[in-house]
């Protein structure tokens, strides 16, 4: 039986309410119930799992804390971003596919540097170029031996290239950072140099033979929509209409 303590004298209670409950829960056993209050034993005392807080003026809306080490078997989702999935992709290399759909040349293909530029080419697992992972907020593909480890940039007049994985935030580099950094919204990509008004598009609408990277106004189509994809991940690209 779980049951809370008062937070004025840290004793248990035992009736259906508690308006001045502890932030702490007791699982006990009852050892007489002939006794009123029942006799019990404490088994363990340990904080609740969720708490609410208020403001002292309760005018503010309440936040929420949880107080126990949590497990998380399924998806965590936070503003449309999956968080189990994101936090996977930091410290592992992975392809990024484009949703493209099937009648253009960009479809099932994935981000990759190609001769020092930025395009949707086929998804060699073994191909270092193709392999990309955040390196704090600059994407960044695995050491190649023709091409190096590059990170991806992106030019003012919207198309992408990679360059060595330096900016300005570090020693000797002018790049503007801001130019390096993305990021990753829902199945979107910005820039926070163009802004969230610009998204990443594999190839272009209308032709079907496109298969360049660039940025452009964003118009939720799927030539806008990218998935992380690891061997073993089921959806194949288109995955959506």
């Amino acid at each position: 039986m779980l049951v809370p303590k008062t937070r004025d004298t840290n004793t248990l209670s035992y009736t259906g309410y508690q308006n001045d409950a502890s932030t702490d829960l007791s699982f006990i056993t009852v050892t007489d119930t002939s006794a009123s209050p029942w006799a019990t034993t404490a088994v363990q005392t340990f904080p609740a799992p969720f708490k609410v807080v208020h403001t002292s003026n309760c005018l503010s809306a309440p936040s929420l804390e949880l107080q126990l080490n949590t497990n998380i078997a399924g998806s965590l989702t936070v503003n449309g971003v999956d968080l189990v999935d994101a936090i996977s992709t930091i410290s592992a290399f992975r392809l990024l596919k484009c949703n493209a759909p099937s009648a253009s040349a960009a479809t099932g293909q994935c981000l990759t540097n190609v001769g020092n530029d930025v395009q949707m080419a086929n998804c060699n697992l073994d191909h270092d170029n193709r392999n990309w992972g955040w390196y704090g907020r600059m994407l960044r593909h695995r050491l190649d031996g023709s091409e190096g480890t590059k990170c991806m940039l992106r030019q003012d007049d919207d198309t992408v290239v990679p360059v060595v994985c330096s900016n300005d935030a570090g020693y000797g580099s002018s790049v503007a950072a801001a130019s390096m950094y993305f990021t990753f919204t829902g199945e979107t990509i910005n820039n926070d140099q163009a802004g969230t008004s610009k998204c990443l598009q594999c190839g272009a609408p209308n032709s079907n033979d496109n298969v360049g990277v660039s940025f452009a106004t964003c118009d939720g189509s799927n030539y806008q929509k990218w998935r992380w994809w690891a061997p073993g991940d089921s959806w194949t690209a288109p995955w959506s209409s």
